[in-house]
């Protein structure tokens, strides 16, 4: 997961929320059941923001096959004895540009994100017409919230038999739950991590590895600079991924020996 910038709102979108959040609104105080439809139209906008991938996992998908999903889970919240969530969901924000993501069916089936929203200890759920945040403080991480940054709480490590898997970083909270509840470590995406670090990140880590045993500075900085752009191309999947291979693979003394930069993945890949 990355930080992701969605840009501006499509001009489609207020005024089906307009329309659509007026419909909730008599719903509500006529006791009837509210129907959330209509936030589709931002789909299209959300595909393209985000390059084609998941919000989450960063898996390239097809974009008539996923669903828009709401960050603020918008008829109902599932229940968690060990966190603070909202009792009612988050109805209101159902058409709101910075609810909303491009996601993958996996992760946001029921199994997965789903209805899931914790708030860390101490939080106060929003009340109803109320905007985020205020005094909420959710454990899953907005890969588009101003000043958040995903990879301050999930480092990927290698592990046995040239597995890749994401862990909480120095042991964050909102790391671990993420991660646990995206299943951002299920068996499928590992095998993906794998394959990916294999056949894409390696290649590249040897043509830098051959360019600094030849000690020549122009080739190093050229094979450094052609493995960024191979591997953070802005439609390139699994940019926290490659991140963590290069800083993990490529020991911090020789970059700065070399000068070789390793900006944030939102920095590399902008088109």
């Amino acid at each position: 997961m990355i930080r992701i910038e969605r840009g501006p709102e499509p001009t489609s979108l207020p005024p089906e929320r307009e329309h659509r959040l007026s419909a909730a609104r008599r719903a509500l105080a006529d006791g009837e059941a509210q129907v959330f439809e209509g936030h589709g139209v931002a789909k299209a906008a959300l595909y393209e923001a985000q390059h084609g991938k998941c919000a989450y996992c960063e898996m390239v998908q097809q974009r008539t096959a996923q669903p828009v999903e709401h960050f603020r889970p918008k008829a109902r919240v599932t229940q968690e004895p060990r966190y603070v969530t909202s009792t009612t969901g988050y109805w209101w924000l159902a058409w709101t540009w910075t609810n909303l993501y491009f996601s993958c069916t996996t992760c946001n089936s029921p199994a997965r994100k789903g209805n899931h929203f914790a708030l860390e200890l101490g939080s106060t759920p929003l009340t109803p017409e109320q905007l985020p945040p205020s005094e909420e403080r959710p454990l899953f991480i907005d890969p588009a919230a101003k000043d958040e940054d995903p990879i301050a709480h999930i480092v990927f490590v290698q592990a046995k038999r040239g597995h890749w898997i994401p862990r909480p970083r120095r042991g964050s909270k909102r790391g671990s739950y993420t991660i646990d509840k995206l299943g951002l470590d299920r068996t499928e995406l590992v095998t993906l991590y794998r394959n990916h670090v294999e056949r894409t990140v390696q290649p590249c880590l040897d043509d830098v590895r051959a360019a600094l045993q030849r000690d020549v500075p122009r080739e190093v900085h050229h094979a450094w600079s052609r493995c960024l752009r191979r591997l953070f191309h802005p439609k390139a999947p699994f940019h926290a991924l490659s991140y963590d291979v290069l800083d993990g693979l490529v020991p911090t003394d020789v970059r700065i020996r070399w000068r070789l930069d390793l900006p944030r993945p939102w920095n590399l890949s902008r088109p």
